[in-house]
């Protein structure tokens, strides 16, 4: 999951109060890495509200059950059943 940005990450943890300064710039160094990997993931969701961000992850989880890769050898094997 990203962040909706750099500094709503960045106010996050230090609303949380359990950071160090420390710590939080370690974690936007990670994030800034990450999001300039992002073109190597086939998902992003933004963490932006968590009930939408769960609908997001949802709707994911339902679009890879879908796949025809996932399917089609299911179906292959039915009909080897059948015939």
């Amino acid at each position: 999951m990203a962040p909706p940005s750099l500094q709503e990450l960045r106010n996050r943890l230090v609303g949380r109060g359990t950071e160090s300064e420390d710590v939080i710039k370690q974690r936007l160094l990670v994030a800034r890495e990450e999001i300039e990997l992002m073109d190597a993931y086939d998902y992003v969701v933004t963490n932006d509200e968590v009930d939408k961000a769960i609908d997001r992850i949802k709707a994911i989880v339902t679009a890879e059950h879908c796949k025809r890769e996932r399917v089609a050898s299911l179906y292959k094997k039915a009909m080897m059943e059948v015939i």
